[in-house]
């Protein structure tokens, strides 16, 4: 019960929320609902009026002052009852426009959140699921929750001079409804705990679906459905999954519909024998037409206030759990974070950068994917990683790039411990193409000026690094040019071939001047005379700046200044080109054997 009361208090987190994406409709939506929640009572006691004034009039056989009387009661009435029309519209309209405003608010801090979040947050099932409930729950919860204590607000007042009307009559109806509220009270937060918890459980259901759904309907997976034909297969599935989370919150339901009918059963119990109460006091004259009807009227609308005022204390209780994903999503810190007296950056990073001694596990994990890996990278120097697939290159990049920090070692730029340093500040002294490169449906202007947004979009140096990344001309070639959009997402988009999309993004990391340029397979999707341009072109571009570049094409690599050969996560050779020939180990295996196939084409 403890618990419960302090997930109730923590609603008010949800209340600041709201109020920072909003104070004048919040105030406007209280002072709405004070006026809602008063004029319920207003119409009780012209109700009474009325009828009395129309029992006068018919017993002293219509005068014209008494009908006048009813007439100008019924006119206040009309005019309190187009009050309760404007005030539910009203109230409407700040709703809306609430939900719409703060809607995009969190939407736009948990963009900006999920961006702070280091690299390991992505790549952890469990934080998924987090930053999952966070965006499903973030659309509506915290708006629903300033809705629901404003529907309670006004249910609690009307209710409040609901009590007072009838204990003017007799003080037991008072404690009677006070009584009837507690199984209510109850059996909401019962259900509305089973309720989380089994949400909380479904959450990877609900992932596994979603992603399904994404494969069947997205534009970057319908060649390969098509093509190999699974779409029935995982629609199959989808359905499954669908099945078995519909038949979990079915039983679920069919559990809290028989417990909400016993408790509701109190109150209508109450109602009618009130009621029954009512008629035997009019009978024996214990009360007029008219106090029988406004009381009639006041234990109905009692009953109907707490019934709702309940349905709302219900949600307002499971907000405040399911709030709870949100504000644990929110207070996540990352890892990486800045230190307190951060070291100023290297001028440029002209100083080179260095690994000394760095091994590395992922989270959560005991294999070493990096161990006791030393190395250089000096201003000006073209320095290549090879390797089979899963020997260390691209865990290596992220260290570089500190999406990690290493297990053990240390990782320096200038001589410092870049953990010393500011990472976002720090990330600015590189610039990478990854092996994945993004496909952004933006216009190809836009696209490569993500690379470096602190310059205007239509610098001079987008085209230059067009024309370094040999993609030019194809720009050109496109319908309108550099405002082209790019993608099939949105309407008068044009896609690519891989092969022009790396291209672009090549473009894209061309454009910052930063110290060190990091290459990913940069020539994985080129042919070898676009290959053989762009590399032209890095040596220019290059020329007192530090690139490092992972390739399996080794008449690219033969290229480079220097050259790693990683094996299971060490350095097991390193030396120019013809000094790994020389040492006639693992590099020159790989090497002849790549030379080999082309001469037996």
């Amino acid at each position: 019960m403890k618990t419960d009361i302090h997930r109730i208090l923590e609603l008010g987190y949800a209340y600041r929320l709201v109020w920072q994406c909003g104070r004048w409709l919040c105030m406007a939506s209280i002072a709405v609902t004070a006026l809602r929640g008063i004029l319920p009572l207003v119409s009780l006691f012209l109700l009474k009026r009325i009828v009395d004034a129309v029992v006068l009039a018919l017993g002293e056989g219509g005068t014209p002052e008494t009908f006048r009387r009813v007439f100008w009661y019924m006119g206040w009435a009309a005019g309190v009852a187009l009050l309760e029309a404007a005030g539910r519209g009203l109230g409407t309209l700040i709703a809306e426009d609430q939900s719409q405003t703060v809607a995009d608010r969190m939407q736009e801090r948990i963009q900006a959140k999920s961006a702070a979040m280091d690299l390991a947050f992505y790549e952890t099932p469990s934080h998924q699921d987090t930053l999952h409930r966070a965006q499903v729950e973030a659309r509506y919860r915290p708006l629903r929750i300033v809705n629901e204590i404003s529907k309670l607000s006004v249910n609690l007042l009307s209710l409040g001079g609901v009590g007072v009307v009838l204990m003017a009559f007799h003080w037991l109806f008072g404690l009677i409804l006070l009584i009837c509220m507690v199984p209510d009270i109850w059996y909401a937060l019962r259900v509305s705990r089973q309720l989380f918890e089994w949400r909380k459980a479904t959450t990877e259901k609900e992932r596994k679906a979603l992603y399904l759904h994404s494969i069947l309907t997205s534009v970057e997976n319908a060649m390969e459905c098509k093509a190999y034909g699974f779409a029935k297969v995982l629609i199959a599935r989808f359905k499954a999954l669908r099945l078995n989370i519909r038949s979990e919150r079915l039983q679920l339901l069919k559990r809290q519909v028989g417990g909400e009918f016993l408790a509701q059963s109190v109150s209508i119990l109450v109602f009618f024998g009130g009621l029954g109460y009512l008629i035997l006091q009019t009978k024996t004259g214990g009360m007029t037409v008219g106090s029988l009807v406004m009381f009639a009227q006041a234990l109905r609308r009692a009953e109907g206030f707490i019934r709702e005022g309940l349905l709302s204390f219900a949600h307002l209780y499971e907000d405040s759990l399911f709030l709870g994903h949100i504000r644990e999503f929110m207070e996540l810190e990352p890892t990486i974070r800045a230190p307190e007296n951060p070291t100023n950056l290297p001028i440029n990073g002209t100083s080179g950068f260095a690994l000394k001694h760095v091994s590395f596990q992922y989270p959560d994990t005991d294999k070493w994917v990096l161990r006791d890996v030393s190395m250089e990278l000096k201003p000006g120097r073209h320095v290549a990683l090879v390797g089979q697939n899963g020997s260390g290159k691209s865990t290596l990049i992220k260290l570089l790039c500190r999406f990690y920090d290493p297990t053990e070692g240390v990782l320096e730029c200038g001589g410092i411990d870049i953990r010393q340093f500011d990472p976002v500040a720090y990330r600015k002294l590189i610039s990478i193409m990854f092996q994945n490169f993004n496909h952004y449906c933006m216009s190809a202007r836009e696209n490569i000026w993500l690379g470096n947004v602190a310059l205007d979009p239509r610098d001079a140096r987008l085209e230059q690094a067009a024309r370094q990344a040999d993609a030019y001309d194809m720009i050109c070639r496109l319908p309108e040019g550099y405002e082209t959009q790019l993608g099939r997402r949105f309407r008068k988009g044009l896609d690519l071939s891989y092969g022009e999309w790396q291209k672009i993004a090549l473009s894209r990391t061309f454009l910052s001047d930063a110290p060190l340029l990091v290459l990913d397979e940069p020539g994985s999707f080129l042919d070898p005379n676009a290959e053989a341009r762009v590399f032209e072109n890095l040596k220019a571009l290059t020329k007192d700046r530090t690139m490092i570049f992972v390739s399996h094409r080794f008449s690219t690599v033969r290229h480079a200044d220097y050259i790693y050969v990683m094996d299971q996560g060490r350095i097991a050779e390193q030396g120019s080109h013809d000094d790994l020939l020389r040492l006639d180990g693992r590099y020159a295996e790989m090497f002849y054997r790549q030379a080999t196939g082309y001469s037996h084409e």
